[in-house]
This record gives structure tokens, sequence and C-alpha cells, in this order.
């Protein structure tokens, strides 16, 4: 993914990972957000990697604010 970053670094981006994901929010924060400059990482509680499955409603909360936010 390294080497088409910049074309991703282009977007917005939404990160909603699950508290209980085997890649936790802190994993996320230090591995993966120095990387991505348009990323907002948002926890997602008592939810682990289907957070659309488990969180639905909280989930598009995020989302429509997310939406309404990153012109």
């Amino acid at each position: 993914m390294l080497p088409v970053i910049h074309k991703i670094n282009r977007l917005p981006i939404l990160i909603a990972q699950g508290s209980n994901d085997i890649l936790t929010p802190d994993y996320i924060h230090r591995n993966v957000m120095n990387h991505l400059k348009n990323a907002q990482l948002v926890e997602v509680k008592e939810s682990g990697h289907w957070t659309v499955l488990e969180q639905p409603e909280q989930i598009r909360l995020l989302t429509e604010s997310f939406l309404k936010t990153s012109h």
C-alpha cells in the first residue's frame, strides 16, 4: 500500500475500529495513522472486527457525521 499512499491521502478517510478487534484502535493509531494524513480514527466501543454488524446504529451516526464534515 505504501507505494500508492499518496493517492489515498487525497481522500478523506474514516476508520471505525472496534475496541475489541484483534487490531486494536491503539495499534491502528501507532501503525497506520502516520501514513494516512486525511484519516480520522474512531474507536467503536463494545465491538470487535465487524463494527457494522455489531454496532450498526453507532456506525450509521459516525458515517453521517463524517460525510457532513468531509467536503
